[in-house]
C-alpha cells in the first residue's frame, strides 16, 4: 500500500477553515469544565461521546480531540490567568487528573516564565524526612514495604463530588495521591503497577519501585479506626499525627523559592491515571 506522507505533493486533511465557531458552540452544550479535585477539570472523552450519542451530532475524530482541548485549556484559565497577571500560583492537589493537564500546564509555565506549586506536605512531615534519611542509609537494595492510609468518611462524600471517579478520580487519586507521592519520594521510580481492589471506598494495590516493592492499603470505610503508617521490612513508622503546622511550612517553603512544582508531582499523576484506568478496563 502507497504512503502518501512520502509523496512530497501530498495534501493532508485539514479540518475546516469555518472549525472555531460550531466546536466552542458545542463545548459549552456539552459542559465546558467538570468538578474535579480542588477546582475544575477538563470533560472527558466519555463525556463528548455521551453528548455526541444524546444528541445525534455527528462528531469527527479531530472535533472530539479539538473539543477535549478546549475543555483543557477552559479548565486550567484560573491558574494560567495568575501566571500571565506576573504571578506564581499556588494549587492544591491534585493539579490535574492526568499527564495531558498536566503538560498544559508545563506549557503555561514555560511561556510565562513564572511556576506553580501544589501542596505535598508529607514530605514535610518531621517523621518521615528522618525516615527518608533512615531508607538511604539502609544496605537493604530492595525494601519490603505496607503503606496504609484509613481515613473514615460519613456518608456525606459519597454524596459530594468526592464520591463520583469522573470528578475526584476516586479515592486513589483523591485521598491517595499523597501516599502514592511519598513512595516515590522514599523509594524512587515507578516499574510497575498492580492494582487489586478497587471500589468506591477502598484502594489496594502493589507498587514495584526502585527501591522497594510496595504494597499500598487505601480506604475511607466509615467504620475504619484513623490510621497513617508505613511498614518497612516488619518495623512500623506512625505519621498519623503531627499534620498540624505542616501547610503553614510547605506555604514558608514556597516563599523561599523551596516548593513542589509540576515536575515533583507528575509520577503520582501518573500512577493515579494508570490505576483509574486499569479500573476502566
Amino acid at each position: 500500500m502507497r504512503d502518501n506522507r512520502k509523496d512530497e505533493n501530498y495534501t493532508p486533511d485539514m479540518p475546516p477553515t469555518n472549525a472555531g465557531g460550531y466546536l466552542v458552540a458545542y463545548l459549552f452544550e456539552v459542559g465546558p469544565t467538570m468538578a474535579s479535585g480542588m477546582g475544575m477539570g477538563p470533560v472527558t472523552h466519555q463525556e463528548i461521546a455521551a453528548w455526541q450519542s444524546l444528541t445525534g451530532i455527528p462528531l469527527t475524530p479531530w472535533d472530539a480531540r479539538a473539543i477535549r482541548r478546549l475543555s483543557i485549556e477552559y479548565s486550567n484559565w484560573s491558574i494560567k490567568a495568575g501566571l500571565k497577571l506576573n504571578a506564581n500560583v499556588i494549587c492544591e492537589k491534585p493539579l490535574a487528573l492526568t499527564l495531558e493537564s498536566l503538560q498544559h500546564l508545563q506549557e503555561a509555565e514555560t511561556y510565562t516564565d513564572k511556576h506553580i506549586y501544589t501542596i505535598l506536605q508529607l514530605r514535610l512531615h518531621p517523621m518521615l524526612l528522618d525516615l527518608k534519611k533512615e531508607i538511604a542509609q539502609s544496605e537493604i537494595s530492595k525494601q519490603e514495604v505496607l503503606m496504609e492510609y484509613h481515613t473514615p468518611r460519613g456518608k456525606w462524600y459519597s454524596k459530594s463530588w468526592k464520591g463520583d471517579i469522573k470528578k475526584s478520580g476516586g479515592v486513589a487519586t483523591n485521598i491517595g495521591i499523597h501516599l502514592f507521592d511519598l513512595a516515590v519520594w522514599l523509594f524512587g521510580e515507578v516499574q510497575y503497577i498492580q492494582p487489586e481492589i478497587l471500589t468506591d471506598t477502598e484502594s489496594k494495590g502493589i507498587l514495584e519501585l526502585q527501591g522497594a516493592t510496595v504494597k499500598w492499603d487505601l480506604s475511607i470505610e466509615p467504620t475504619n479506626t484513623p490510621k497513617r503508617q508505613i511498614i518497612i521490612n516488619g518495623k512500623s513508622y506512625e505519621f498519623t499525627d503531627g499534620f498540624s503546622d505542616l501547610h503553614t511550612v510547605s506555604y514558608e517553603a514556597i516563599l523561599n523559592n523551596k516548593g513542589f512544582g509540576l515536575d515533583v508531582i507528575q509520577p503520582s499523576i501518573e500512577i493515579v491515571e494508570r490505576i483509574r484506568a486499569f479500573k476502566e478496563v
